[in-house]
C-alpha cells in the first residue's frame, strides 16, 4: 500500500497490496491515524482484501510483514465513506423508473399496433 487518501461513496473498497513471495501479512484498521486501538483485519498470504459494509468515516490502513519478527508498517492508507444523500438516492431511483415505465410503454405500444 502506499501512502495515499482514498474517498469511497460506495462503503465498499478492494484493498491490495505486493506479496509476490506469499510472505505472512498482517493489516490493520484504525479510526485514528495514530493506530491508538488498531483491529486486526487480517493476517494470511494473501495479497488483497475486500471490506463491504462501511459506515460514514475515515478509517486508516497500514500492513507489515509478520513472521516471527514482525517488519515495519507500510505508509498509512486514509479511507473516507461519504455515502450519497438519501435525496440523491431517491432521485435516481425515481429517474430511473421513468425511464423503465418509457421504456415499457414504446414496448407495450408497438407490440398493440403490430397486432
Amino acid at each position: 500500500m502506499n501512502d495515499r487518501h482514498i474517498t469511497n461513496n460506495t462503503g465498499y473498497v478492494l484493498l491490495n497490496w505486493q506479496n509476490k513471495e506469499l510472505i505472512p501479512v498482517e493489516l490493520q484498521q484504525a479510526a485514528q491515524s495514530s493506530f491508538d486501538n488498531p483491529i486486526t483485519l487480517y493476517e494470511g498470504k494473501n495479497s488483497s482484501l475486500m471490506l463491504s459494509g462501511l459506515a460514514d468515516g475515515t478509517y486508516y490502513y497500514r500492513i507489515r510483514a509478520h513472521q516471527k519478527q514482525p517488519g515495519t508498517w507500510s505508509d498509512t492508507v486514509r479511507l473516507d465513506v461519504a455515502h450519497y444523500s438519501l435525496a440523491r438516492v431517491w432521485l435516481l431511483f425515481v429517474a430511473g423508473a421513468l425511464v423503465f415505465l418509457s421504456v415499457a410503454w414504446v414496448i407495450v405500444r408497438g407490440a398493440a399496433d403490430e397486432s
